[in-house]
């Protein structure tokens, strides 16, 4: 996992949060210490790693920006984020978006979520409930329980999909199943479930 700069999956930050733990198994200053290493010699992980647990903000930006140039789509995706919330940072949703989509077509389903959340709200972007859409499904096939709350709030409301109560019921359903519990609320209240 060098600097290749093409965005990478699943399987990499599996990798990364192996090294992660082996290094923090020996303490916090060890973990520190073979983190940077492993940065310092272009490993994008142990930069996102070190970004995590930096407990700066504005370090932590400059870390997930140097992991996401080298192909890692979490940090992309968390780098969004910075953007997105002001995170040691500028919040600027302009900038959000291009890394939300470099997360998503990287495979990261945060990053899928988020870049559905700024069509749907049309942040950073022309408002596009349909795209929305797609990306709250693609983010649900990743696993993402937030999305499939989001996305069975399309269905409830029709925004962007036709109006379908039963399919919003089964999404909540999922995302509770996922810990998301705003939709636990959801899917036992609702007058259809009763």
């Amino acid at each position: 996992m060098h600097w290749s700069g093409e965005v990478t999956g699943w399987s990499d930050i599996k990798q990364g949060e192996k090294a992660f733990r082996r290094a923090f198994a020996g303490g916090r200053d060890k973990a520190v210490t073979s983190q940077e290493r492993a940065c310092d010699e272009g490993d994008a992980s142990g930069c996102y790693n070190l970004g995590l647990m930096s407990g700066n903000d504005a370090k932590a930006a400059a870390l997930h920006q140097r992991a996401c140039e080298g192909g890692l789509a979490c940090a992309c995706e968390r780098l969004g984020s910075h953007y997105f919330f002001g995170w040691g940072v500028a919040g600027e949703d302009a900038k959000a978006v291009p890394l939300y989509q470099k997360a998503c077509e990287g495979g990261d389903a945060d990053g899928c979520n988020g870049l559905g959340f700024m069509y749907d709200m049309g942040r950073g972007v022309t408002q596009d409930e349909a795209r929305a859409v797609q990306l709250y499904e693609k983010a649900c096939d990743g696993g993402k329980a937030t999305a499939r709350f989001s996305l069975a709030t399309m269905y409830t409301s029709g925004r962007g999909v036709t109006r379908d109560d039963g399919k919003a019921a089964q999404l909540h359903e999922r995302a509770c199943d996922g810990g998301y519990t705003t939709s636990c609320s959801a899917a036992i209240s609702w007058p259809w479930r009763h």
